[in-house]
């Protein structure tokens, strides 16, 4: 019997308030990635701020991708 290893992509998409996008990433590094990576054996693979740079009178949105 042949082991299918698949890969599964969790994809967060957060758009916070105006402003608040370097904010909102860092307390989402600080307290979820921490328990992700521990707690639910889940790899960060990539981080994307759109646009890429940080907006303080519109919204950024983040997204977060993890495989598990």
């Amino acid at each position: 019997m042949t082991e299918h290893k698949e890969t599964i992509y969790i994809v967060d998409q957060i758009v916070p308030k105006p402003g608040k996008g370097k904010e909102v990433l860092d307390i989402y590094m600080a307290k979820y990635a921490p328990a992700a990576r521990e707690q639910r054996g889940m790899t960060l693979v990539h981080q994307l701020v759109s646009p890429p740079m940080w907006l303080d009178e519109q919204s950024n949105t983040l997204t977060i991708i993890w495989t598990v």
